[in-house]
């Protein structure tokens, strides 16, 4: 009974300082699980045997993969098709919330999350419509299509393995689909039919501000004609420095590109 009460006390106080976010979360789970060692709570031979677990090495190599999509440009180009949708708002969350829900159902809903905000933003802008209504069916529909398939979301993937040690046989990565698409499904139309209504609309800002203050993050750079750098790939400069920095958008003149995929070659130009 002891244990049970000390154990629930250290995921209480492991919840109080994810909410304070003082300290960053690993530590804040490594602390966690120490104290637990050092209360006798889990074997001392076992403390790090969880970070072998099938389960946890599955969630790593999504994330590897999920970041692979990335650094190829293959993510970048589905969300730069996405600047086809045109100009009204219906369209363009239609538009969003689908490719955002089919990638969330290989690559983690962050990642997906981290290339399609951008995206959403541009179009919001050119359009004039209030990004308020294309962010949060989107973060919806990233939750949605992790539901689809097993590698969808680190959930499915522990139930996997907790089936695989009590039965001997885990879930296939499409068994989830049946239910996690039909969930998917009905969770988009209620989100085109009823978020034009259920979504709050933020207002009040002037044009010059942008959505969560990004532009304190962003800074402009002019590659001249005589630079070093005409010729390479936007992944090679971005990896010219230990800097860390994503390029978020190219411009040619009058033309504007964001999202650029990192493969591609650049001129002269703002980056």
């Amino acid at each position: 009974m002891l244990d049970q009460w000390l154990i629930g006390i250290i995921l209480l106080a492991m919840l109080a300082l994810f909410v304070i976010d003082k300290w960053r979360y690993d530590l804040v789970a490594m602390m966690a699980l120490l104290s637990a060692a050092v209360l006798g709570l889990v074997p001392t031979a076992e403390v790090f045997s969880g970070f072998g677990n099938a389960a946890v090495i599955t969630v790593a190599a999504v994330l590897i993969i999920s970041h692979a999509l990335w650094r190829s440009g293959v993510v970048d180009a589905l969300a730069s098709v996405m600047k086809r949708a045109g100009d009204k708002r219906w369209i363009q969350m239609i538009a969003l919330t689908s490719v955002t829900t089919v990638c969330s159902a290989f690559i983690s809903n962050t990642g997906t999350m981290a290339i399609m905000i951008p995206v959403a933003l541009q179009l919001a802008r050119t359009s004039g419509n209030n990004p308020s209504k294309l962010l949060m069916p989107m973060a919806f529909g990233a939750l949605l299509g992790g539901a689809i398939t097993m590698v969808g979301t680190p959930p499915n993937i522990i139930i996997a393995d907790i089936r695989r040690e009590a039965m001997g046989e885990s879930f296939g990565i499409f068994e989830f689909t049946p239910v996690g698409l039909s969930i998917a499904v009905a969770g988009l139309l209620f989100m085109w039919l009823l978020s034009h209504w259920l979504v709050p609309e933020k207002s009040g800002k002037s044009k010059s501000q942008s959505l969560y203050d990004v532009s304190s993050y962003l800074t402009e750079l002019y590659v001249p004609e005589e630079s070093g750098f005409i010729g390479e790939t936007l992944y090679e400069l971005e990896n010219r420095t230990e800097e860390d920095f994503v390029i978020v958008a190219l411009q040619r003149g009058e033309k504007r590109w964001s999202a650029p995929v990192e493969y591609s070659r650049h001129g002269a130009g703002r980056l």
